[in-house]
């Protein structure tokens, strides 16, 4: 983090977000965590589908889902998951 920069976003992780998190790698846990961080500074963010109100960050293979809420600055972390291809 450059000093210069200034939290933009507070972050709040729902109760069970981490659900899959905690059966994670401890690098892949260490990785999710340093982009969910990162989201306090981050004005753009990927929505999930266009229309929803759910955003999602990834991280290699993995997701983690939010609701960004503009008025109070807030990003809340509903969900952590692998995503699989098939």
């Amino acid at each position: 983090m450059d000093s210069s920069e200034i939290l933009t976003y507070r972050i709040i992780l729902n109760p069970g977000w981490d659900e899959y998190y905690n059966k994670m790698s401890k690098s892949d846990q260490e990785a999710i965590m340093k982009k969910i961080i990162k989201q306090q500074y981050e004005t753009h963010t990927r929505h999930l589908k266009k229309g929803t109100e759910f955003s999602v960050l990834e991280i290699g293979q993995n997701r983690v889902t939010l609701i960004i809420n503009e008025i109070e600055k807030d990003k809340n972390g509903l969900l952590c998951w692998k995503s699989q291809t098939i």
